[in-house]
């Protein structure tokens, strides 16, 4: 015979209130050292997760000779030079289109968002 550690609820227990979710709080993507070229501005930024090979790997991204290793599907606090990089990124995309013709373009490389 094996004992059971199922419990028993009703419609009463529905008043309990779960307790609210904790916001965790942003990662700080530092780089190598300080770099004296950057403004001191940062922002919290997460990184969406992309289709196919790689799409959750982290980001690098390299800025006057300073490397960032940025986490996917997480807030990090970056400073705003690494964004305007990502903002920068672009990639082209080709596909055949009407009548065989060869159509082409460009798109975010990244997909982000920023938190207030």
């Amino acid at each position: 015979m094996s004992s059971s550690n199922s419990t028993v609820t009703t419609l009463d227990d529905a008043s309990k209130q779960p307790d609210a979710p904790v916001k965790k709080a942003a990662t700080v993507v530092k780089g190598a050292n300080a770099s004296p070229e950057l403004s001191g501005k940062r922002v919290t930024v997460t990184i969406n997760a992309a289709e196919g090979d790689g799409g959750n790997d982290a980001i690098f991204v390299g800025h006057n000779g300073f490397a960032f290793q940025i986490p996917r599907g997480v807030p990090v606090v970056l400073p705003v030079e690494v964004l305007q990089i990502l903002k920068d990124a672009k990639t082209t995309i080709s596909h055949t289109g009407e009548g065989g013709k060869l159509v082409e373009r460009t798109v975010q490389r990244y997909t982000w968002q920023v938190e207030a």
